[in-house]
């Protein structure tokens, strides 16, 4: 379990800090990078908690949790 939280603090803070970025649209991928450098604080930390919220119930952690369970039993 101790390894599991950690892997799952890890992504976590991972998730936070990462700028999604398709190479395939320059311009769309120009505009993004613009628009997440120039946020607010209050837009920035909403983004974040949004991001971080969708992880935590659609992540690896709980999927995984979810396969051990359903092969112990």
């Amino acid at each position: 379990m101790a390894r599991a939280r950690a892997l799952h603090e890890l992504l976590c803070r991972s998730i936070l800090l990462t700028v999604h970025i398709n190479p395939c649209i320059v311009e769309a991928m120009a505009e993004a990078m613009y628009t997440a450098i120039n946020m607010d604080v209050q837009e920035t930390h909403e983004w974040q908690v949004k991001h971080y919220t969708f992880a935590m119930l659609h992540g690896i952690i709980i999927w995984a949790m979810s396969f051990t369970a359903d092969l112990s039993s």
